[in-house]
């Protein structure tokens, strides 16, 4: 197995509220909000207590305790925005991959995206908490419509908002030459996934395709931070 982790400013952000972890058995991509240094706080706060706590975890406690994790992550953020207006507002996205031999454990919250990649198709594992993406769901908008609308950016669920964040739970069985792509919206808001999934069936390691996923998203305007992780099985 191999993996290589990858984040970018872009071209129009000043700085990068993107924060993410891989250690070779877990990988994490957090994507902060609230401006002003306030969305990097949320993002690295998240991903070290999360990281933290999933070091020693047997398979059958992953989900609760990715889930407590999760909540606990929340208050914390809710109360370092308490304690410091400036921080007031901030929140994170989460996805999260913990391999455990050939079975991929992923959990997500908000609209950072894990893929697997298999025999050449793309599919997205984890489905987006976005305003648009609940309309699409419900047949009200097409891929092209969602792409465009005004309400693109509205995420439904967050770590660090007021109520209770919830967790998308999913398990993968693993083959041979699969490979699994984590990534915060900044790619996927510049590419198709379409595109996204000809440059990752391109010959060569994780760091080649990783740094190919960032180029083409700031080609396509890099309008976000862009934060990959590629996982070669």
């Amino acid at each position: 197995m191999r993996y290589f982790a990858l984040s970018d400013r872009g071209r129009v952000r000043s700085h990068n509220e993107d924060c993410c972890y891989a250690d070779g058995r877990l990988f994490i991509v957090a994507d902060g909000v609230g401006g002003q240094q306030a969305g990097e706080v949320a993002s690295r706060t998240t991903v070290a207590m999360v990281s933290s706590a999933l070091q020693k975890v047997v398979p059958s406690e992953v989900e609760e305790r990715v889930r407590e994790t999760v909540k606990a992550a929340n208050r914390k953020l809710l109360d370092l925005a308490q304690q410091d207006q400036r921080l007031r507002g901030m929140a994170t996205t989460l996805s999260l991959v913990l391999l455990l031999d050939h079975l991929a454990c992923v959990a997500s919250a908000g609209d950072s995206r894990v893929y697997l990649l298999r025999d050449r198709r793309l599919q997205q594992i984890t489905r987006d908490h976005s305003v648009v993406a609940e309309m699409q769901r419900e047949g009200k908008l097409t891929e092209e419509e969602a792409r465009i609308h005004p309400y693109r950016s509205v995420i439904t669920n967050v770590i660090g908002a007021e109520g209770e964040t919830y967790i998308d739970f999913f398990r993968v069985q693993l083959r041979k030459s699969d490979q699994l792509l984590l990534c915060t919206d900044g790619l996927n808001s510049m590419l198709r996934d379409q595109e996204i999934e000809a440059i990752m069936d391109i010959s060569g390691g994780p760091k080649k395709i990783c740094r190919a996923l960032v180029e083409a998203a700031n080609r396509a305007g890099g309008y976000d931070n862009t934060t990959v992780i590629v996982i070669k099985v």
